[in-house]
Formats: structure tokens, C-alpha cells, sequence
């Protein structure tokens, strides 16, 4: 057992992943007993306080700095100030604060707060542990656990509080993913530390395993998943004590942790490719390139092909970074046309641009989606921009129909998204949020940012965002 648990920590460090977190505070009189700053610790005794499933949150700290900066040839206040700013830093202040002309020699006192996350006293990142009540079955996230004591092993099953055997989808204990490994027990070796915590996602190793739970669960009349945690303390003689005598966690008197599937907690962006049930990173035909290098990303840009699938669309040096097909092609597949550290050239003419001049090709991140515009012709017939009459009505999104205020342009109706396209949108848009750290108010419609058929990107966000508000 003493192996098995230096593996699970050599495995947690080897792949960065923290093992615990102390709350370590000092050493009392009593060189056998130590004191902590969240759970006091008592010999001869393991204490389980809680076992959750959690966020991660940085331990921030702010204090107040200050430095002498001397001036060396002149110029002004806001000179001064661009030798400071930087991330993390706030609320400058200056002696002397006037604007006027600074001469060289002169000594300016520089005052801000900066805000840094604290330490632990290994001196590695310190981290928060939130507890939550519900999240994504699949998606990653922290198994926490708060223990006093300092001898032996904590051993932690996840299970499904199914009510009838008949309406399991999970295996008992569930198995759950760890550094990439399936397992169905996570160990924590109990050594003084209070916080212990691994990350993990709830779900079968094989993707083909994880698509099946949702099979399993549209048969159900509960869409979510119940969960509850059971714990085990071995390999110590000291005593054991849990809340209300009560080894599980996530009780039924207080509430089992609800798990919703999502699709979605497949992808992941690894080595800047995306990786995925549906994505593909070669296409025929594709004569995509980059352009340069991509920076720091701000923004993510939503367009269509104005055609029948992304066959046509990438046989363009210039384009974006994904496509997204659609019926016409291989519906709801995605095509990464190159690494996320290129950039493509998807936002053109600087002429033709309309606001957000921030965003540009470099630093901003394009998606394509296969579908067509449609117009009303002089004879109020309903056509695509090649004056092609539409076969099937219900095939275009006609709720809405989208037009550049004030300048007589047409009002242009798009072909709906699939439900496959829909899926592998907000999936994709997902990740990069992630990787990105952006929120949805980082999405852009090419339409806002640059002259176009109106609507093209917007039909796009009206569709997905919805979903990413969820």
C-alpha cells in the first residue's frame, strides 16, 4: 500500500497536479503537535471534516508598494507611470502628482497596490477550494478533501444515488478519470496536511463509453445524474470520526451533487489543437495558410461560408482557423485548418471595418460555419446570393431577418444551423473560453467588426449563445 500511494503522489507531482494544500500555521509547545489555521489537529486522531467536489480559486493578496523613480531626461507624470504598470497593479498615485514638465534628476515617489497570489509554505501557488453543489458530468473538476490528522490513508468512491438499479447509467463505484487513468478510487495519504485535493473528470476512459451515458440518461426522467461520495480510512490505528458518524458526503438529507452530461467535457485543446469526437485536422482540398504568428488572443470571431458546406471555403489561401460543416457536407464536423499559435487571415480590408479596431487577425481567433445567405429578389422570390431560388423553405431562419440600420441594404434571411452544428459550436466556442480565459462577451460577429452581408456571424451568436449562457 505504502508504494501504491507514492505512486499516486509521484504521479500527482510529475503532472503538477497538488497532492494537498496545507492551512499549516505553526509548531505549538508541544513539539508532537501542530497547530493549523483551518482545522486544529489533535493526536491519536483522523478527523474527516468534509469530501467534496470543488473549484479551484488562486489565494489572492494585495499590499500597498511604493519606489522612488528618478527621472532621467524629462517628460511628464503619465511618463513616469508606463515604467509601473503592469498586471496586478492598481490605484497609482504620485508625489509630486502635478502635470507639468518634469526635469531630469528629479526623484518622483510612485505609490500603487498590487495584487499577487499568495504562497503555501513550500512556497508553491496557494489555492481556495470552493465546494459546489452541481456541475458537468465529464468536465473536469477538484475531488477535495479536508482532513485532520497525520496517519494513514484516505480512500474516496464516487457512487450514484440511481433509486432503482434499473435507472443506473453510472458504474458503482463510477469509474472517473485521473492524470488520464481510469480509476475508481482516489487515495490521499494523510500526513498533517489539512487540504488535500486531485483534479478529476467523472466519466469512462473511451469516449465511445462517456457518448453511450447520453443514451442512457435521454431514457431517464431525470435528466441529472445524483451523486454522493463514500470514504475509508485505512493503514492507521488511530481513531476515525466523520460528520454524524456518516462516511458518505453529499447525503441524501443534505443533498445529493447533481451531475449534468455534457457533450462538450470531451473536447480539449492540447499542444494548440483541438481534440474531439468530430474534428479533424487535414481536409482535401484545403489551401488555408497562416499569415504569422498569432498573439496574445482577445476576441473570437464568428463567420459563414455563403455556401452549401466548407468544401469551398477552404480552398482559399485566406480564411479562418475552424470550420464547422454543415448538411450539405459532413454535418457538425470541424475542421482546425492550423495551430492556435498561427494566425490566419480572416479579418481583410482595413477599409471596410466598422468597430472593435482592436481586433484583428493576429490576435483574434475565426470560426467559418457552413450556410447560406438568402434575399428577397425583384420578384419576392426568396433566393441565396446567387439568385438561386431556395428548394426548402424550412431549411432558412425566417424569425429574424438581419439589415445595416439606415443605409437601404438588403435584409438578409441565413440558413438554420443543425443541431449537429449547434452542438459542435458551442462545444468549440467552449473550449476557447477556456483556453483563452474570455467570457462570451469576447465573441464577436464578423458583421459588427467589418462590412458584410449583415447577419452572417450574428444568426451564429443568436443560436449558440443560450447555450453558452447555461
Amino acid at each position: 500500500m505504502g508504494e501504491i500511494i507514492k505512486d499516486v503522489v509521484q504521479q500527482a507531482a510529475d503532472q503538477n497536479i497538488p497532492v494537498s494544500d496545507s492551512g499549516k500555521d505553526a509548531y505549538a509547545a508541544n513539539p508532537n503537535q501542530k497547530t493549523y489555521d483551518q482545522v486544529h489537529q489533535t493526536d491519536h486522531l483522523i478527523d474527516v471534516v468534509d469530501v467534496f467536489f470543488g473549484d479551484r480559486n488562486p489565494r489572492m493578496k494585495t499590499e500597498k508598494k511604493q519606489e522612488t523613480y528618478p527621472v532621467k531626461s524629462g517628460g511628464k507624470i503619465p511618463d513616469v507611470l508606463k515604467n509601473f504598470k503592469k498586471e496586478g497593479r492598481s490605484n497609482f498615485t504620485t508625489v509630486p502628482d502635478h502635470q507639468n514638465p518634469l526635469k531630469p534628476g528629479e526623484k518622483v515617489q510612485v505609490f500603487w497596490e498590487e495584487t499577487t497570489q499568495e504562497k503555501d509554505e513550500s512556497g508553491q501557488p496557494a489555492f481556495d477550494y470552493i465546494k459546489k453543489t452541481s456541475g458537468d458530468l465529464g468536465c473536469e473538476t477538484w475531488l477535495v478533501a479536508k482532513v485532520n490528522g497525520d496517519k494513514g490513508v484516505l480512500k474516496v468512491t464516487i457512487h450514484e444515488d440511481n433509486g432503482t438499479a434499473t435507472d443506473a447509467v453510472l458504474a458503482s463505484p463510477a469509474p472517473f478519470l485521473e492524470a488520464g487513468k481510469e480509476k475508481t478510487t482516489a487515495l490521499f495519504k494523510i500526513n498533517g496536511t489539512v487540504t488535500y485535493a486531485v483534479k478529476i473528470a467523472v466519466r469512462p476512459k473511451e469516449d465511445n463509453d462517456f457518448l453511450e451515458l447520453e443514451k442512457k440518461i435521454a431514457e431517464r426522467k431525470d435528466k441529472l445524474v445524483p451523486l454522493y461520495l463514500k470514504a475509508e480510512v485505512t493503514d492507521t490505528d488511530y481513531e476515525i470520526k466523520f460528520p454524524d458518524n456518516n462516511p458518505e458526503f453529499y447525503t441524501a438529507a443534505s443533498g445529493r451533487y447533481k451531475a449534468k452530461y455534457c457533450q462538450c467535457c470531451i473536447y480539449k485543446i492540447e499542444n494548440n489543437l483541438l481534440q474531439g469526437p468530430n474534428v479533424i485536422h487535414t481536409k482535401t482540398g484545403s489551401k488555408v495558410v497562416s499569415a504569422g504568428t498569432m498573439q496574445k488572443v482577445i476576441a473570437i470571431i464568428m463567420h459563414r461560408t455563403s455556401g452549401w458546406s466548407t468544401e469551398g471555403a477552404v480552398q482559399s489561401s485566406k480564411g479562418t482557423t475552424f470550420y464547422v460543416d454543415g448538411a450539405k457536407g459532413n454535418d457538425g464536423e470541424i475542421y482546425q485548418s492550423m495551430s492556435l499559435d498561427k494566425a490566419p487571415s480572416h479579418i481583410l480590408s482595413s477599409k471596410s471595418r466598422l468597430a472593435h479596431l482592436e481586433v484583428q487577425s493576429e490576435n483574434s481567433v475565426g470560426i467559418e460555419v457552413a450556410g447560406w445567405p438568402y434575399i428577397y429578389n425583384e420578384k419576392k422570390e426568396l433566393v441565396n446570393t446567387l439568385n438561386n431560388k431556395v428548394s426548402d423553405g424550412s431549411t432558412v431562419y425566417m424569425d429574424k431577418g438581419y439589415a445595416y440600420e439606415g443605409k437601404g441594404e438588403a435584409t438578409y434571411y441565413w440558413e438554420k444551423l443543425t443541431d449537429k452544428q449547434v452542438t459542435s459550436l458551442v462545444c468549440l466556442v467552449k473550449a476557447l473560453l477556456k483556453k483563452y480565459d474570455l467570457t462570451v462577451n469576447d465573441i464577436y460577429p464578423h458583421d459588427e467588426i467589418q462590412s458584410k452581408n449583415r447577419g452572417e456571424g450574428r444568426y451564429v451568436m443568436d443560436i449558440i449563445l443560450p447555450h453558452l449562457n447555461q
